[in-house]
């Protein structure tokens, strides 16, 4: 299908944005790529260097009428849309409302457009960790897991959505075509740009310390992606769902690379170090009881629910995500995609603690390196 038509869901956003550089800069198979994101106010399009048409729509996936105007002469959507929700940031209602509802709008924008092809980017969160917090020491997506319970609200919201992607691999469009779909499951990403490698140290910063205590188990391991590495792996898919359907689609793939297993306070030390900034696993309390008090924070917040959307300082589901195993390997994206990483550990630390220490030097007031 030369000269696809492509739609990117949650195009501004961190993964939707640095996809559209990649594509702009390295595409060839896609003549138009249409930039959807609900919010498109000071984002400005990469000049293409090899003909792409870039389209900047701006449009909510929870409205029908306009997505399915968006996906009219659509070959492919790509669907990063989503509201990543750790901390009871927002009710719960709308980020199902945007993770779930709006998942199924965009499915069924395509089978009313005539959309033959969906990929949908979900998130490790869909598989695990449960509220067991049973831990995988060497998994693949054939690992049984009950997924059953899931750590937190979020994770609930994604693997719903994954569910709905995969049920509709195989539907009619209205035009006779069949709607093929598959699903990626980044594990925990890193890269350029990415400010969950700053949140942690925002109280530091305030307290004036160089170092910071975070409530993670020593023991625990975690299998890491680095942010060019995951958009290659979405790259492959996007050729492969197209010219292997009957083996793309219906499936799911986790997607790592090399970088080293860790646990996260180990693998952040590798960037933050960088800045003078030293995480420990000092936790003010033990372990338990921050999960023990992040139940009560969240029967607090459902309590409060219908009149007030209380913010928790931590949930049970932030301290389960950090303190259990899951180390996934992506041998599936390997035989199916033809997945391999093309930025090696080593260059991926590299340009990610450039970016950091280039970051931390535009910041005032700042006294990591003092």
């Amino acid at each position: 299908m030369a000269g696809r038509v492509v739609v990117l869901t949650g195009g501004c956003g961190y993964v939707g944005s640095r996809m559209v550089a990649k594509m702009a800069g390295e595409e060839t198979g896609v003549r138009e790529l249409r930039v959807v994101d609900v919010n498109t106010r000071g984002y400005r399009a990469p000049e293409p260097t090899n003909g792409l048409k870039i389209q900047v729509m701006q449009g909510d996936i929870q409205d029908e009428a306009r997505m399915l105007e968006v996906c009219r002469g659509a070959d492919v959507v790509i669907h990063t849309a989503a509201l990543l929700d750790f901390m009871g940031k927002f009710p719960d209602q709308v980020t199902w409302d945007v993770n779930v509802k709006g998942t199924e709008v965009m499915l069924r924008s395509c089978l009313a457009a005539d959309v033959p092809f969906f990929i949908n980017v979900s998130s490790v969160e869909a598989f695990g960790p449960n509220r067991r917090g049973d831990p995988v020491t060497e998994g693949d997506e054939d690992t049984p897991y009950d997924s059953s319970t899931h750590s937190f609200f979020y994770a609930t919201t994604k693997a719903e959505a994954e569910a709905r992607v995969l049920r509709h691999d195989g539907r009619k469009t209205a035009g006779g075509k069949t709607l093929r779909t598959c699903s990626l499951r980044p594990m925990g990403m890193y890269g350029e740009g990415l400010m969950n490698l700053f949140v942690d140290i925002e109280r530091a910063i305030a307290n004036k310390q160089s170092t910071y205590a975070i409530a993670n188990d020593k023991t625990q391991r975690c299998t890491f992606v680095y942010l060019d590495n995951f958009l290659h792996a979405l790259r492959l898919t996007l050729d492969k769902i197209v010219t292997a359907p009957d083996i793309v689609g219906g499936q799911v793939y986790f997607i790592s690379d090399d970088t080293p297993i860790n646990n996260y306070v180990d693998h952040r030390k590798n960037f933050l170090m960088a800045i003078g900034f030293t995480p420990e696993e000092k936790p003010f309390l033990p372990i338990r009881v921050l999960y023990a008090l992040g139940l009560v924070f969240e029967f607090i917040r459902w309590v409060l629910s219908p009149v007030y959307n209380f913010q928790p300082p931590w949930t049970s589901g932030l301290i389960l995500v950090s303190n259990t195993t899951m180390c996934l390997r992506y041998d599936k994206a390997t035989r199916h995609l033809g997945y391999k990483p093309v930025v090696p550990w080593e260059e991926a630390k590299r340009r990610t603690v450039e970016w950091i220490v280039a970051y931390w030097a535009s910041r005032q007031g700042g006294v990591a390196g003092e």
